[in-house]
């Protein structure tokens, strides 16, 4: 009996020495290790700065009519332009305020778009555009000639490369012949210009 229990011990660690390597076994067919390695990786590091040149930038004046016309200054910072009080009397006054955009980053940038708010109480045409008309004003955001390119309207993918700038005139001018005997405030007009990397 001893024997016979002996024996039966002997078959039994066997089978469960048999077992643990069958499943060790199985354990290492079924695991893989991975290995990852990266090296001579580069960042190359972009930075991206576009936006006004801040300042407070005195109106340009046109016109016949220098008795009522007055053009406010423009306050300026990096992302917003803002014009003080302003009258326009007859046909063909207008006032300008030159403001400098730059690219100070190292990505190319391009307008991605421009949206307008158009002043309260009247009507206007060419919403989120470079040029905006409401009643006898025209409103523009104007590109004079710069860098060998003619002027013209600020416009959707204009491109403003890496470290340039380019000047932009926001325009109030009083168009047509016809003439108000009533006086017409334009308040709450704005432009939103947005930029992205081109």
């Amino acid at each position: 009996m001893k024997m016979q229990t002996r024996k039966n011990l002997t078959i039994t660690i066997s089978i469960l020495i048999i077992f643990i390597i069958g499943l060790s076994v199985i354990y290492a067919a079924l695991s893989t290790n991975l290995k990852v390695t990266a090296s001579n990786v580069t960042q190359n590091i972009a930075s991206w700065n576009v936006g006004f040149v801040a300042g407070t930038v005195n109106a340009t004046e046109q016109g016949t009519s220098a008795t009522g016309r007055s053009c406010g200054t423009a306050t300026v910072t990096a992302n917003s332009v803002s014009v003080s009080d302003s009258t326009l009397t007859k046909p063909g006054d207008v006032c300008y305020w030159p403001v400098t955009v730059k690219n100070s980053g190292s990505i190319n940038a391009k307008v991605g778009s421009i949206n307008t708010t158009m002043p309260s109480g009247i009507s206007c045409t060419g919403a989120n555009t470079g040029q905006l008309v409401c009643g006898n004003i025209t409103y523009w955001l104007w590109v004079p000639q710069q860098n060998n390119v003619a002027a013209h309207t600020l416009a959707v993918n204009e491109t403003l490369a890496s470290g340039a700038s380019m000047i932009i005139q926001v325009w109030a001018e009083y168009r047509g012949t016809a003439l108000s005997s009533t006086t017409v405030k334009h308040t709450g007009l704005s432009y939103s210009v947005s930029w992205s990397q081109n």
